[in-house]
């Protein structure tokens, strides 16, 4: 499974962006909005993409990449999450 998140560019054309998400979508990907909840026009334009083949993802950059509407597109960076280990002192009632 590759992703990659991609911003529209601030005053881009909705119908364009609108076509660009429908072009997205018939071509395998799944795209939405990666703050769906709010409210901040910044954040309203982020998207994310998900593909299952990693050649596919690939032709879909560059695809995001020549579109004029498209501010940054990047694959999403894999992070793993490390939780510090608790130490004794921690879990003593108080």
């Amino acid at each position: 499974m590759s992703k990659l998140h991609f911003k529209f560019k601030p005053g881009a054309n909705q119908a364009s962006c609108d076509e660009l998400i429908s072009r997205l979508s018939e071509d395998g990907a799944d795209v939405c909005p990666l703050f769906k909840a709010t409210t901040n026009k910044q954040l309203a334009s982020v998207y994310a993409l998900e593909c299952e083949s990693a050649a596919k993802t690939h032709q879909l950059k560059n695809m995001l990449e020549s579109s004029a509407e498209i501010e940054y597109v990047e694959t999403e960076v894999k992070r793993k999450l490390i939780r510090p280990k608790a130490s004794p002192a921690d879990s003593a009632p108080h």
